[in-house]
């Protein structure tokens, strides 16, 4: 009978020693409308937000535009302090680091921009873009950084011959490689994937997403991969959170998410995405909400979900319900989904 306990310690010893990132009851708020006889307003973009993400994993955020998860995202790289909460990568706190204690953080933690146009200099060829963080880091002399470059271009699948050419001089697709190359020239551990294929054409996405998944498996990346695009995200994810108003309404493994969900935002979403076999569709199960997304100066004092939500009750716009375990799985932030499961 020993051997079991120990051998569960075990299993968890290994799932903590492969973990990358550990997101904590993070918080982001921002105080908007400053000014001259003008009340300022806090803006709650990320209310209490949890997940982890191991080596070698995708973890995917999604969500409505406006939910929250970009700034999850942003906060998590260090683009803006959070308000409560902690982030930590390989066990170090870095939400509580300097600039100057980041510096050898921001080596092992990247970030791909959703437009691969604006996020490039244009004025730069892609030779000088992937070599630049090489620079500003001190690595290699100028022949290793030199060699460092082609071998990025062919880790993203274009030619060495590019590397002498300019940003606009590339389709959207090729860019997006570059930015991705750019990501990669420090060999870091965690990729933060804000929208990184919705700015390309449908019949390129495939490419760059198919890239992504081998890079993954190849390199042993850890990925954060932001979307509001489910047909995307079932591709390539491990586990899945969907937001809502910056929160967590729902997360699990993403077979159990588009198998069994189990929030009813969760269901909308999911009712949405396109069927491209007429033989398949179903358009009694499709479940239209009504309504945009509440302004996030003012959070309903319940769930979040309760000006929308085709199911609501009476408790719902009273009490906030926390994600609980489910039988699916999952875990869900909704009254009734936990009590039908229970």
């Amino acid at each position: 009978m020993s051997g079991a306990p120990a051998a569960e310690a075990s299993k968890a010893g290994r799932a903590l020693d492969n973990r990358l990132l550990t997101v904590t009851d993070l918080v982001r708020h921002f105080q908007v409308g400053k000014g001259f006889l003008r009340t300022p307003k806090t803006v709650h973009a990320v209310n209490g937000v949890s997940f982890h993400v191991d080596a070698g994993e995708t973890f995917a955020l999604v969500g409505e535009s406006g939910c929250g998860k970009s700034t999850v995202g942003r906060t998590v790289m260090g683009f803006h302090p959070p308000t409560a909460g902690t982030v930590e990568f390989e066990g170090a706190n870095i939400g509580a680091m300097s600039r100057r204690e980041l510096r050898p953080v921001r080596r092992r933690i990247q970030y791909v921009f959703q437009d691969p146009y604006a996020s490039l200099p244009a004025r730069l060829p892609v030779a000088q873009i992937l070599s630049e963080p090489l620079e500003i880091h001190g690595v290699g002399d100028p022949a290793a950084r030199r060699a460092r470059v082609l071998e990025l271009l062919e880790l993203v699948g274009l030619r060495p011959d590019v590397a002498s050419r300019y940003p606009h001089e590339f389709s959207g697709g090729q860019r997006q490689r570059i930015g991705i190359a750019r990501a990669l020239a420090l060999e870091p551990k965690l990729l933060i994937l804000d929208e990184p294929v919705s700015a390309l054409d449908v019949s390129v996405q495939a490419q760059v997403v198919n890239l992504l998944d081998r890079l993954r498996s190849d390199l042993g990346l850890g990925y954060v991969f932001i979307a509001h695009d489910l047909g995307v995200v079932r591709h390539i994810s491990d586990r899945i959170a969907v937001m809502y108003l910056g929160t967590i309404v729902e997360t699990g493994p993403a077979a159990t998410i588009f198998a069994a969900p189990q929030h009813p935002y969760t269901r909308a979403l999911l009712s949405a995405v396109p069927i491209q076999d007429p033989r398949l569709r179903d358009h009694s199960r499709r479940q239209l909400l009504s309504g945009d997304l509440p302004s996030p100066t003012a959070i309903p004092a319940g769930c979040p979900f309760v000006t929308r939500c085709p199911e609501v009750q009476d408790i719902c716009r009273t009490e906030r319900p926390q994600l609980q375990p489910t039988s699916s799985g999952a875990l869900s932030a909704c009254h009734f989904t936990v009590q039908k499961n229970g």
